[in-house]
C-alpha cells in the first residue's frame, strides 16, 4: 500500500501536485482573474459577442478607460477575442 506524502495531494488519479505548485497556480489564477471588473466582464460576455457601448452600459459604474484596460488585459491573457467587423467591433469570449 502506498501513501501520499503530506506535502502532496492527488488532484487527478495518478497525479500529485505539491503545495508549492498549487500555490503558484493559485497566484496565476488570481492574477489572471483578479481585476475588479474581469469576472463581471466575462459574465457579461457569457452569452456571446457584445459591442463596446453595450458592455459599458451593462457594467454599471465602470469608466471607459477601465473597461478598455480590462478588455485589453483579458484579450492579452487569452480570455476573450476581439473580432473586427466593418462598421463595428464585437467582443466575444473564447
Amino acid at each position: 500500500m502506498t501513501t501520499t506524502p503530506q506535502h502532496a495531494r492527488p488532484l487527478v488519479t495518478g497525479m500529485a501536485i505539491d503545495t508549492h505548485s498549487e500555490r503558484r497556480l493559485s497566484h496565476q489564477l488570481i492574477a489572471l482573474l483578479g481585476g475588479r471588473w474581469t469576472l463581471e466582464l466575462l459574465a457579461a460576455l457569457a452569452d456571446g459577442g457584445r459591442r463596446y457601448q453595450d458592455l459599458h452600459d451593462s457594467l454599471a459604474g465602470i469608466s471607459h478607460k477601465v473597461l478598455t484596460d480590462t478588455l485589453r488585459r483579458a484579450e492579452r491573457n487569452g480570455l476573450i477575442s476581439r473580432t473586427p467587423d466593418p462598421g463595428r467591433v464585437d467582443t466575444a469570449t473564447l
